[in-house]
């Protein structure tokens, strides 16, 4: 994924993709702000992953506490996106690190920077552009539930552009292949 040139909102799914996105941008240089909600989120789970990867840490993240090692952790992702934010904490990647990048963020919410968030912290609110990320349409086991959650997250992330959408490429393909009805 290449950031766009003109400022957007990019909205994801996850505060992995979310951090990604902030490391990119805080070291480019580039003005960007967190939704406060995806912000909040991002403190908790990156601050645990980081006490998780030093060692032994009981974590309340939804996404880290049926985990008691971060190697318990990372050997069930298949996502690029956490194996490259594991590679960059094998690197020395601390919690300074992180505070110093998440500090770059604009303190107040502007059009001109670029807006990061998850798309369930977006809802009520309208962007001029915005940009839905990939992965937005990963599935895990299909069921059901799990596509119905999965289209109303991204009927929501659509539904926040006000003049203009980018979505990823293969929506289409995608929702053919994964919507048919059983």
């Amino acid at each position: 994924f290449e950031i766009p040139e003109h400022y957007c909102a990019l909205l994801s799914k996850s505060s992995w993709y979310v951090l990604s996105l902030m490391q990119k941008l805080a070291s480019s240089g580039a003005k960007f702000y967190i939704l406060e909600r995806t912000k909040l989120d991002l403190k908790t789970l990156i601050g645990e992953a980081i006490e998780l990867f030093k060692g032994n840490y009981t974590c309340t993240h939804p996404l880290l506490r049926r985990y008691k090692t971060w190697e318990s952790f990372i050997v069930k992702q298949d996502n690029k996106v956490i194996k490259q934010i594991h590679e960059l904490f094998c690197r020395g990647y601390s919690s300074s690190d992180f505070e110093n990048s998440l500090s770059k963020a604009e303190a107040s919410f502007t059009e001109n920077a670029y807006i990061l968030g998850r798309v369930e912290d977006a809802k009520n609110m309208e962007f001029n552009e915005l940009v839905l990320l990939t992965d937005t349409l990963e599935i895990g086991a299909a069921s059901r539930e799990d596509n119905a959650r999965i289209v109303n997250g991204i009927y929501t992330g659509i539904s926040r552009a006000k003049n203009k959408l980018y979505v990823p490429g293969y929506l289409e393909s995608w929702m053919k292949d994964h919507l048919k009805p059983k």
